[in-house]
Formats: C-alpha cells, sequence, structure tokens
C-alpha cells in the first residue's frame, strides 16, 4: 500500500533524491518549482510515495495553476462564474520512483490522487486521453483537472 504525502514546499533531500535516482529530471526539482512560480504563477506541489514502513519509493513536483490565469478581465470572469473549477495540476517527467518494483502501486496511488478527477498522459508517442498510464516513466506530461 502506498500512501501520499503532499507539502507546499521540497524537503532538505528532494533534490538529493533526484541526482541519486536514475531518471531524475531538472524538471522535478525544487528549483524549477521556484522558477515556475516566480515566471508562471504556478503554486508547486512537492508529492512522496511512501510505503507501509515509510520509506520514500518515489516523488514527484506538481504545478497548480488556473487555466485563466493569462486571459485578462475575461479570465478573471470566467474564473469567478466557475469557481474552483479552473484549477489544472501539471507535471513534466515524473513521477520519479526509486523502488521500480512499486512502480504499479506508485501509479496507482497517483491516479487514486483525491483532488483530481480526470487525467491524461502525453508521452513522445503524442497525447493519449482516456488511458490510464504512459507507457514510459522517463518522458512525459501529465495532466489533470480539479472536481
Amino acid at each position: 500500500m502506498i500512501s501520499l504525502e503532499v507539502s507546499d514546499v521540497a524537503d532538505a533531500k528532494w533534490n538529493k533524491r533526484l541526482e541519486d535516482a536514475s531518471l531524475g529530471s531538472i524538471h522535478q526539482t525544487n528549483e524549477f518549482a521556484i522558477y515556475t512560480r516566480k515566471v508562471f504563477n504556478q503554486k508547486p506541489k512537492f508529492i512522496k510515495f511512501l510505503n507501509s514502513k515509510g520509506d520514500i519509493v518515489g516523488q514527484l513536483l506538481l504545478h497548480e495553476y488556473s487555466r485563466f490565469a493569462k486571459k485578462g478581465i475575461s479570465g478573471k470572469f470566467l474564473k469567478k462564474i466557475l469557481g474552483s473549477k479552473d484549477t489544472i495540476f501539471r507535471w513534466k517527467y515524473g513521477p520519479i520512483i526509486f523502488k521500480y518494483n512499486l512502480a504499479d502501486d506508485v501509479w496507482k496511488s497517483l491516479y487514486d490522487f483525491p483532488a483530481i478527477s480526470v487525467w491524461s498522459a502525453h508521452d513522445k508517442g503524442g497525447q493519449k486521453r482516456g488511458e490510464t498510464l504512459p507507457s514510459r516513466l522517463d518522458s512525459g506530461q501529465g495532466y489533470g483537472k480539479t472536481i
């Protein structure tokens, strides 16, 4: 059983675990989260995947943002009408999985993440909607939309 621990800030060893992982990516670093916060006004969410013993078996940097953020006055109007349904979560090149034998469990726990109802995956083969999981863990993007 995999549980998720979500935080708005990276822990002290976040980047070190990425450096030690064979599939670590700059797109999953704390510095990339700072960059997207400053430049694109996205809110980072640092997710750690924990096994039953509490060991970190994977991690993922999500970016939370509004789909109406750059729409000017019309975006503000649409945001008021639609309320919180405008929040989108996005990630790139992740999750980073440290225990490959638990990859299916990590993906399932991410797929069941309660704040997100619709997932699609994108890899080098093109955008895939309605499929369960991407075929490659080392490349791709993911998107989710809140309920």
